[in-house]
C-alpha cells in the first residue's frame, strides 16, 4: 500500500510540475512562511529539485525497507509509510509552488 501512495505522490509531483512551471527568465517563488511570506526565490529550475527530492525520499527509505524486512518487519513498514507521508508532504509543497509562481 505504502508504495502505491508513494508512486501516486511522485506521478502528482511530476504532473505539477510539468503542466504548471514554465521555464522563465525570471525569478521563482521556491519557498513561502506563513509568518514572513516569501523568503526565498531563485531561478524557476530550483523547482525540478522538488520531484529530485521525492525520488530520492523513495529510493533510500524502500532500500532499507528491504533491507530491514527479514530483521524486523515493523521498522520496515514504518519506513515505507514514513516515505509515504514525506511524499504527501512534497505533493502539498508543490501545490503550493504552482500557485505561488502562477
Amino acid at each position: 500500500m505504502p508504495v502505491g501512495v508513494c508512486a501516486l505522490a511522485q506521478a502528482v509531483i511530476l504532473w505539477y510540475m510539468f503542466a504548471f512551471i514554465r521555464p522563465a527568465g525570471e525569478q521563482a517563488f521556491l519557498h513561502y512562511s506563513a509568518v514572513l511570506g516569501v523568503d526565498l526565490v531563485g531561478p524557476w529550475w530550483r523547482l525540478i529539485f522538488l520531484p529530485l527530492v521525492g525520488a530520492g525520499i523513495i529510493a533510500i527509505n524502500f532500500i532499507f525497507s528491504f533491507w530491514l524486512y527479514d530483521k524486523d518487519r515493523f521498522l520496515s513498514r514504518l519506513l515505507s509509510i514514513g516515505a509515504a507521508a514525506c511524499l504527501l508532504g512534497l505533493v502539498f509543497a508543490m501545490y503550493l509552488m504552482t500557485i505561488l509562481n502562477s
